[in-house]
């Protein structure tokens, strides 16, 4: 009888051990989550921006040593609410540390926020138009690591076309839950680099 009390105790004490460990590990965001995450994402990089809500359009900064390299950036509003919605501070530090081959994504002056404007062909590309498929690929308490492959959308050769698709490409992203609300905290988007191609302090604002 006490070999069956001690066997019944264990058992306890391990299902207890079981549910505990259970209620830590953090719960994966759903596919649904994932992928409004990444299109609130695109929103913000694309050259379009739809996420921000623009004051001045295609402001015109030149090179102050070679009047005919100009640059086209937006000036936009609502950017540090915007971007802390979507983003955790380090994925808001490598957004502005990123590089179209035309320039900065965003910049900072004199209090304001600038966004690269859309003035060419190839920075119209929507590369998250159609996410074929979410997967979880690795997981760290409440840091969701996901691949994810997604097809790009293109402008057709004529306006009255629609939009072409990519064959699906694979990209990586991470996710993690800071007080409750799920963020990216590692995305590179795609065409961008985060090495300086342009530096802006060398323009001035026309």
């Amino acid at each position: 009888m006490k070999l069956l009390q001690k066997m019944c105790f264990i058992l306890v004490i391990t299902l207890i051990i079981i549910s505990t460990l259970c209620a830590c590990q953090s719960k994966e965001p759903d596919d649904s989550e994932v992928k409004n995450l990444l299109k609130q994402a695109e929103d913000i990089y694309h050259a379009n921006h739809p996420a921000f809500t623009e004051v001045n359009n295609m402001l015109m900064f030149k090179n102050k040593d070679d009047a005919s390299d100009i640059r086209y950036y937006d000036e936009i509003s609502d950017y540090e609410k915007v971007v802390a919605s979507v983003f955790t501070d380090n994925a808001i530090e490598a957004l502005e540390n990123s590089y179209f081959e035309e320039g900065p994504v965003v910049f900072k002056r004199d209090g304001k926020v600038y966004h690269i404007s859309n003035v060419a062909d190839k920075m119209g590309i929507t590369y998250f138009a159609e996410i074929v498929s979410v997967k979880l690929i690795e997981q760290k308490n409440d840091r969701f690591v996901y691949q994810v492959e997604a097809k790009s959308s293109q402008r057709a050769d004529s306006l009255d076309d629609p939009p072409v698709l990519s064959e699906a490409k694979s990209y990586n992203l991470t996710v993690v839950n800071e007080n409750g609300k799920w963020l990216i905290d590692e995305f590179s988007y795609p065409s961008t680099s985060t090495e300086v191609s342009i530096n802006m302090e060398n323009y001035l604002l026309q």
